[in-house]
């Protein structure tokens, strides 16, 4: 038995010592990738994420008006747009531009934990590990911009680690500009890196500033990047103590998430604290400033929702820490990396149905046939403006091609000339309010779902502020039929029609 296990682990080592070894399974492993979140993206015939039609949006806008429906500089829309190019679809340049940023994601922490182990094959093993990841998958449905910039800051940090200066700067610019985000979490790494080594500052101090200022300059000139007003909202981000770890499962709910998703995150929380706890133990002090980026990203006193950072901050951490397993995995033959490696690639097949779009998705297909009913009805009305709920509000300025947001119009805006998809009044309270209302200036779409002018919604409100019955306010304000108007550091930041 013993020899038999011996002949084995010759074999096995003979393979991995074959030039094409690496070569060869990173590829695959790439393709495996791209085709695994493909698949989950395919599972329903409309877009992914919350955010899906205000990116298709904004590329319909580009190919068909020659700009951005928003100002928002990025470059996830020049990629998209390759492969719009390429496919003629707009909803499958984001399925599978989104698709292959997964594999950009497992390429660049690849390369990052092979420079922090010196082994390959650990690398290996643990760009397998994401591969299978459920929660890559949902990231790549979920949120493709930060995962565009998170794949830049990888390779950030691995040319900056291998003292590759030039490739280094040029992939802190790319993150910088890709998302706010991840924009953030470069200039934190650098001020943790010069902190641990003030010498080093002292010798570079100059470029230090020069590319801060660069930075900076870029904030104040270029839409969708950081800006100085996303500074000021930092206390909107602070709440009560709380675990991210449960916070995570009570904010998208418990039942949501398949068992390999749930073992993965329990696998990840736990494979973290045991690195901290190695990393402290054997005095491996370069890790520091990724250990203290990794700690701020699970800072208890985020206040945790699904509109606030700590959300995403949350994904990002249980993406970016499986980068420190390595020191777990030192003393592991290579014969049972291997089997792990496989493992978690047979898995792959299987967990990529832990997406589940109508579970994290808005009711698109829903909203499309919503679309559809008041496209009719909206046929020959002289309107410039639709109001919704967000996801809808973006998936009607897709489909109809016309101005939507999920805010109360600007004052530049004639309320007459504004339709609003009204949530959760019906019709009969509407004639309630009003006394009367035109049949053509109305109109019933689903039991709780109606289309209203503008300014007609605006007599409900002062008629219901007036009778003043318990619950009006939060009848007429909520979410669901948009009520404030864009705050000021949204329209500082970007000054389009929308958002």
């Amino acid at each position: 038995m013993r020899n038999r296990y011996m002949k084995k682990k010759l074999e096995i080592n003979k393979i991995i010592d074959n030039k094409y070894f690496y070569p060869v399974l990173v590829t695959v492993l790439l393709v495996s990738s791209f085709f695994i979140r493909l698949a989950a993206l395919n599972q329903t015939e409309f877009g992914n994420g919350w955010d899906v039609y205000f990116y298709l949006e904004q590329l319909q806008s580009l190919v068909h008006y020659g700009k951005f429906h928003s100002p928002d500089v990025s470059l996830i829309y020049p990629y998209f747009l390759l492969f719009y190019f390429l496919t003629g679809s707009f909803l499958l340049a984001v399925k599978a531009g989104s698709a292959l940023l997964s594999s950009f994601l497992v390429l660049s922490s690849f390369l990052l934990v092979k420079k922090l182990s010196g082994r390959s094959l650990i690398a290996l093993m643990i760009a397998s590990f994401l591969v299978f990841s459920p929660t890559l998958t949902f990231f790549t449905a979920q949120f493709p911009k930060n995962l565009m910039g998170l794949g830049f800051l990888i390779f950030f940090l691995y040319f900056f680690l291998n003292q590759k200066k030039i490739a280094a700067l040029i992939f802190f610019i790319l993150a910088f500009i890709t998302h706010r985000s991840t924009a953030g979490l470069s200039i934190v790494f650098l001020v943790l890196y010069f902190l641990s080594r003030p010498g080093i500052f002292r010798r570079y101090w100059m470029i230090f500033a020069s590319v801060s200022g660069i930075g900076i300059a870029v904030s104040f000139t270029l839409p969708g990047t950081i800006h100085i007003d996303d500074f000021l909202r930092f206390k909107e981000f602070f709440g009560g103590f709380q675990f991210p770890f449960f916070s995570f499962f009570e904010a998208l709910g418990k039942d949501q998430f398949s068992f390999l998703w749930t073992v993965e995150i329990i696998l990840i929380c736990f494979s973290f604290f045991f690195s901290l706890f190695l990393i402290l133990k054997q005095r491996r002090f370069f890790l520091l400033p990724l250990i203290f980026l990794l700690l701020l990203l699970i800072f208890p006193f985020f206040r945790f929702n699904l509109e606030g950072p700590a959300y995403r901050f949350f994904l990002i951490f249980l993406l970016v820490s499986p980068l420190l397993f390595f020191i777990l995995l030192e003393r592991v033959q290579n014969f049972f990396l291997v089997f792990i490696s496989l493992i978690f690639i047979i898995f792959s097949f299987f967990s990529y149905s832990s997406y589940q779009p109508k579970l994290f998705d808005p009711p698109y297909e829903f909203y499309h046939k919503v679309i559809e009913k008041s496209r009719v009805f909206l046929k020959e009305k002289d309107f410039e403006l639709l109001v919704a709920k967000k996801a809808l509000a973006e998936m009607t300025g897709f489909e109809m091609e016309r101005d939507a947001m999920a805010w109360k119009p600007d004052e530049g805006y004639r309320s007459e000339r504004v339709y609003r998809f009204v949530s959760g009044v019906s019709y009969q309270e509407i004639f309630y309010y009003l006394g009367s209302v035109p049949e053509n200036e109305i109109y019933q779409i689903a039991p709780e779902l109606l289309i209203l002018r503008e300014d007609l919604w605006e007599k409900c409100i002062q008629k219901a502020r007036i009778l003043g019955e318990e619950g009006w306010e939060e009848k007429f304000f909520n979410k669901d039929n948009p009520y404030k108007r864009r705050p000021g550091y949204l329209l500082k930041n970007k000054e389009g029609k929308k958002k």
